[in-house]
């Protein structure tokens, strides 16, 4: 995302075709992994996930749904309590309705490292059900274990999809946030599928190691804490930080 004075956006209805790109290792370390003429537009949000959730995303856009079904999530709490295992986690996952782009396509990316595919939550959920399964105190049935091995399974099944960034139009959104605690944009809509710029895929080994994640965090706050007009306050206008 440029962030500097806004300009009015291109009309969203006139973009029908998706435009793909893979990504360029070379560009890790720099902040902006898209092509430039990306990079170039205002009030892009970039959300880092799995390819398996392509076709859905490309065909209906973005929802607030999880990535793992309610039933699965009341299960691992449920569990979780019968096992003297801290639920919060999930408890706190299963509550957020919520889509976060980040206003820096890097920081999108550091998101698309293969244990961080499904986001915080998903992680959330995987380490409760591992330690569930640990507990010297599981008292559980064949049934609940082969549950819970289930679902580790569709994590990582999750994990092991390759990352894919979306560059997403947040012009005008008027359920949309920037939230300090995870320096992200959070939208609390579905956003349609016209609103897609652009895919990167992460078809390359990245050395994660490259991206300074706390250093892009923090430019995010001090710009948004800043009195100068910028893009991540223009494109939620109406919106107030959380």
């Amino acid at each position: 995302m440029k962030l500097g004075a806004s300009n009015p956006s291109p009309e969203i209805s006139n973009r029908n075709i998706l435009k793909i790109f893979d990504i360029d290792t070379s560009t890790v370390g720099s902040g902006r992994v898209f092509p430039d003429h990306i990079e170039k537009m205002d009030c892009i949000g970039y959300h880092g996930t799995a390819s398996c959730y392509s076709v859905q995303i490309e065909s209906d856009g973005f929802s607030i749904s999880k990535p793992l079904p309610m039933a699965d999530l009341d299960l691992v709490i449920d569990l979780a309590r019968k096992t003297g295992v801290n639920w919060e986690s999930v408890a706190g996952f299963k509550q957020l309705e919520s889509i976060s782009f980040s206003p820096i396509s890097e920081l999108a990316l550091s998101y698309s490292s293969p244990k961080s595919l499904g986001g915080q939550g998903g992680g959330y959920v995987y380490d409760t059900v591992t330690q569930i399964l640990g507990a010297e105190v599981a008292r559980l049935s064949s049934g609940e274990t082969q549950s819970l091995m289930g679902i580790k399974g569709k994590i990582d099944v999750i994990r092991s999809s390759q990352p894919v960034i979306y560059a997403v139009d947040l012009n005008g959104l008027t359920k949309a946030q920037f939230q300090s605690a995870t320096a992200a944009i959070h939208v609390y809509e579905s956003i349609p599928v016209n609103r897609i710029i652009a895919k990167l895929c992460v078809s390359n080994p990245v050395d994660y190691e490259l991206i300074d994640a706390k250093k892009h965090r923090e430019s995010l706050r001090d710009l948004f804490r800043s009195n100068a007009s910028n893009l991540l306050k223009s494109c939620c206008l109406g919106n107030s930080p959380i």
